[in-house]
């Protein structure tokens, strides 16, 4: 089923269709915008990766790896640094998430 529009032209019925080029820009806009999100919050993680393992903590030489407190010691050190480096490299994929239908939501007609 056609409807008319205001000047006269046809537009679809049902209202998740674009009925116009500027309604396909907009949805073009919108997945664009998605895209770039996603993208910047995976360069983030890739980043916040690379950077984890250049710090990655280790035994100095002159300490014996061997000894128990000092293994436990560099145990909690390494655990600590995986969930310090996963909270900060995963938060903006989770904001990113949260915050698409604000930021790249469909335009409201003024």
């Amino acid at each position: 089923m056609t409807v008319l529009d205001d000047n006269g032209d046809t537009m679809p019925s049902d209202p998740q269709t674009p009925s116009s080029p500027r309604g396909e820009q907009r949805a073009n806009r919108s997945g664009a915008c998605t895209i770039l999100l996603f993208g910047l919050a995976i360069a983030w993680v890739v980043a916040t990766g690379l950077y984890a393992y250049a710090q990655w903590p280790h035994i100095p030489m002159d300490i014996s790896a061997n000894d128990p407190a000092t293994r436990a010691a560099f145990d909690g050190v390494v655990r600590q640094h995986v969930i310090t480096h996963v909270i900060v490299g995963l938060l903006p994929l989770v904001v990113c998430v949260g915050l698409i239908p604000l930021l790249c939501g469909r335009q409201r007609a003024s």
